[in-house]
């Protein structure tokens, strides 16, 4: 059981092209045997890195969608 932000992949977008396994610090990131990213929550600090290096959007970070975000944004110049 892990807590805090950890970051998801969604298999849909994911073009398996290991730039954020490459960028993984915590090498909490590795291919499958479909080809695609997947995230060892284990090991997962919640940095974003991954969702920044991303090309096609497939990490996310749980708790920090972009509604959210906007959201926090928001309600810090209002």
């Amino acid at each position: 059981m892990v807590g805090g932000a950890i970051a998801r992949i969604d298999q849909n977008k994911c073009a398996g092209c290991g730039l954020c396994e490459n960028v993984c610090a915590y090498k909490a990131i590795e291919m499958n045997k479909e080809g695609k990213a997947e995230i060892k929550e284990a090991l997962c600090k919640g940095c974003g890195t991954c969702v920044t290096t991303c090309r096609m959007e497939a990490p996310g970070l749980s708790g920090f969608s972009d509604e959210q975000v906007l959201a926090m944004i928001e309600n810090a110049v209002s």
